[in-house]
């Protein structure tokens, strides 16, 4: 209760401050007093979180579903009274009164819209992030991957926009965890799994742990069941039959490798290609359908450009826009 106070009040007071700020004239005592109360880093997290919130709703103020989580907020008797003493507080500056009143809206008012935007969470080119949800699940994105995270009241929706993901997921049966990928369902109560995006022309599910429910959005054409140790694939025919998969393979990456199993080679260097900045290219007298079998490191490109190129006798060529090129 006390953690829900002073979060309460930080973001209160975050709200005040970005008014105070967002006026034409801002002296410096009211810059040292903001820097000084802002060291805090409960303080500084507040400040960004309203800052972002404030950032999102300019350009959402003619959104229904906004206006309508205002004006539940603005009935409730508590945050009437709230508001009505902010109005108090501010009544000297009027200019700012809508400003604060709609930040506190937003803020103390339980971010109802925010809440239905959800929060987006990226990684770059060879970046991987582990992201620890508050219902105790946690999610780690590969490189060059993006999710859209919704947890409510009675259900848990992710949204896998691109690039390739691991779920770990607590066990909550009154709170579906659906993770959405283009026209793919995938819904767990307790379990995990890999997920890879439609940005490779599929999507590819791989449980480890669990059972999980895979459906097509909109359709109702049964569900697929899949149980630990298998994957299946969904395309546009929806989705395939479930197959074993070797989950180690699939999911060295959460800890820095990847495994190949006779692989052609040009898929081998689109994989590594997803980790680094310095690309690999082969070039044109290289037969890329040759198989490759063998675990590399992500973050080891050079690594990775050696053996291959012993392997295939080639020889590497450094781009001047750092490329390397795979020749014979």
């Amino acid at each position: 209760m006390v953690d829900n106070m002073a979060a309460e009040r930080a973001l209160r007071e975050a709200a005040e401050w970005l008014a105070s700020l967002n006026t034409r004239h801002v002296d410096q005592d009211t810059l040292d007093a903001f820097f000084e109360w802002h060291r805090d880093p409960e303080n500084a997290a507040a400040y960004a979180s309203v800052e972002k919130i404030w950032e999102k709703s300019r350009h959402l103020g003619g959104d229904r579903d906004i206006a309508l989580a205002v004006r539940d907020a603005l009935a409730r008797p508590l945050w009437s009274r709230r508001l009505m003493g902010l109005q108090g507080a501010v009544r000297q500056r009027p200019v700012l009164t809508g400003l604060v009143a709609l930040l506190l809206v937003i803020t103390v008012a339980g971010l109802s819209w925010l809440s239905m935007l959800g929060t987006l969470y990226s990684t770059a080119t060879g970046e991987q992030r582990l992201i620890q949800l508050a219902d105790g699940s946690s999610i780690r994105l590969d490189t060059q991957s993006r999710v859209r995270v919704k947890i409510g009241q009675h259900t848990r929706r992710i949204e896998l926009l691109g690039g390739q993901a691991l779920f770990s997921v607590a066990h909550d049966p009154a709170r579906p965890f659906v993770v959405h990928v283009g026209d793919a369902d995938i819904t767990a109560v307790g379990t995990r799994f890999d997920v890879r995006g439609a940005d490779t022309g599929a999507v590819s599910v791989a449980l480890i742990q669990g059972r999980l429910a895979l459906a097509t959005r909109g359709s109702r054409d049964p569900t697929v069941d899949l149980e630990a140790g298998r994957g299946a694939t969904f395309d546009a025919q929806g989705w395939g039959a479930p197959q074993s998969v070797d989950v180690d393979a699939i999911t060295g990456w959460s800890s820095g490798r990847l495994q190949f199993q006779d692989a052609p080679l040009d898929q081998t260097v689109r994989e590594m290609n997803r980790y680094t900045t310095h690309r690999v290219m082969l070039a044109g007298d290289v037969d890329g359908s040759q198989r490759v079998s063998g675990n590399f490191t992500t973050d080891d490109i050079n690594g990775f450009v050696t053996a291959i190129s012993t392997l295939y006798r080639l020889t590497a060529h450094s781009q001047s826009d750092g490329t390397i090129l795979l020749s014979h």
